[in-house]
């Protein structure tokens, strides 16, 4: 399948097509409907701390630092780096 020349690798970049301050207007109405939800919400990103998808978490962060609520607690896990150590740990046992 992958010789096939049909078989395009598919690569993602990352754009955005609005400011800073146009998507931070969004930022506060997505946040502002999720608070009249609930009292506190949590948000957990998953994008790599390092790599391809860091312009997107930082992008996330500057949102969240300038909104700065005491309602929001903003949490990262970056499964790359998680399973890198696990890798580096798993082979200095064997």
């Amino acid at each position: 399948m992958l010789s096939s020349p049909y078989f395009h690798k598919y690569i993602t970049g990352v754009w955005c097509v609005a400011g800073e301050d146009e998507s931070h207007v969004a930022f506060l109405n997505h946040f502002g409907e999720q608070l009249q939800l609930f009292s506190h919400v949590v948000v957990v990103s998953l994008a790599e701390l390092a790599g391809k998808e860091q312009v997107v978490g930082d992008a996330y962060l500057s949102h969240i630092l300038r909104f700065n609520s005491p309602h929001i607690t903003y949490v990262t896990f970056d499964f790359h780096e998680y399973w890198s150590v696990l890798d580096q740990k798993s082979e200095s046992v064997s």
